[in-house]
């Protein structure tokens, strides 16, 4: 596939942007309306704000050539910069989660999550989308050069796993009018996976992540 143009920089500059709005948003949203609410204004902008940031990334990283990948330049380093800003607005969300909407009581969460999904258990697998997140991040800062020449099965298990998790939270049981921006986004997701497997014949993995 052609390689992606880019200079690092100025994107990492408007990720951090847009990752520092999330934030800010979301306190400020809280400060001004403190009330517990599931359906918190600050609750749903922040985890659409980490959403934008996730699906920027791995669109990012389905772009990025094999070189770059390889040599942690260009996508590479865009993609890092939104999967880490992501996860610290997600990180962000999750607390303003547990402060609006469940006043810091894992019993009040668990109650939330299997009265809205009939899953209660579903908040782990929460847990864990949230700690392998957490994992990635860390490995793709601390040790560059060995993430981008991990096993193919990894990034695919994980972006599977975590698409399937992000589909359901803005999409299927999302409340907000920005899940029809989310499906969007999905679809251009999927469309690239298209062109990828289909088109370029391309394989995903440490060579095209």
């Amino acid at each position: 596939m052609p390689s992606l143009p880019m200079n690092p920089k100025p994107w990492i500059a408007f990720i951090v942007g847009v990752a520092l709005s999330g934030i800010v948003w979301g306190l400020v949203e809280a400060v001004s309306d403190p009330h517990p609410n599931l359906r918190h204004p600050a609750i749903i902008d922040s985890a659409y704000f980490a959403f934008a940031l996730w699906a920027g990334s791995i669109l990012v990283q389905l772009q990025t050539t094999r070189d770059d990948w390889r040599a942690c330049s260009g996508g590479f380093r865009v993609g890092r910069a939104a999967w880490v800003g992501g996860l610290v607005v997600f990180l962000t969300h999750l607390g303003l989660a547990f402060h609006l909407a469940h006043d810091w009581s894992q019993t009040r969460a668990y109650e939330h999550v299997e009265a809205s999904s009939g899953f209660g258990s579903g908040l782990f697998v929460s847990y864990g989308f949230a700690l392998l997140w957490i994992v990635d991040g860390i490995s793709w800062c601390v040790a560059p050069s060995r993430y981008a020449r991990r096993a193919a099965w990894i990034p695919a298990g994980l972006h599977v796993f975590m698409g399937f998790i992000a589909f359901n939270a803005t999409v299927v049981f999302g409340q907000s009018p920005l899940r029809w921006v989310a499906a969007g986004a999905f679809a251009l997701l999927v469309g690239q996976l298209f062109k990828l497997w289909f088109v370029a014949r391309t394989p995903l993995g440490p060579d095209t992540p």
